[in-house]
């Protein structure tokens, strides 16, 4: 009589999920270099010339955090990724404009904003708005 396939005598292996796979790439992974952070967070700041408060708006994280990652402490990736973005947002500003407007312009009720500050926009999540508005003047495309 010939055994089925799941007869308890017959050996199963457990099916293979990937897990072994992810493992060893895992270790490939960059690990985020939080020490630019404090200097990031500074940098970011003064570009903006907003105080505290208007940089956990732009940010999303609390003062708290904020506070500890300009102290050196350990920060996530999706934190360093976000002051590099404003970073480049307030580069790519300064090619529209003057630097020294940008922080007037941020608190400034804009049209092309539906009337909100872009400081609200960025804060509501969308930057894209704000990229696209950069792109628009720097390509010389009318809207």
């Amino acid at each position: 009589m010939c055994e089925s396939p799941m007869s308890s005598t017959s050996k199963q292996t457990p099916p293979k999920t990937g897990h072994a796979r992810f493992a060893r790439h895992s270790s490939r992974r960059k690990t985020p270099d939080t020490a630019k952070l404090p200097h990031l967070i500074t940098q970011v700041q003064a570009s903006f010339d907003v105080p505290q408060d208007s940089l956990v708006r732009l940010t999303g994280f609390s003062r708290r955090s904020i506070a500890g990652w300009k102290a050196g402490r350990p920060s996530s990736e999706p934190a360093i990724r976000r002051f590099e973005e404003l970073h480049r947002l307030q580069e790519s500003l300064a090619r529209v404009m003057k630097p020294a407007f940008i922080p007037q312009w941020l608190h400034t009720p804009n049209e092309a904003f539906d009337g909100l500050k872009p400081l609200e926009v960025i804060e509501r999540g969308h930057i894209d708005r704000i990229w696209r508005m950069i792109f628009y003047l720097e390509s010389g495309m009318p809207t």
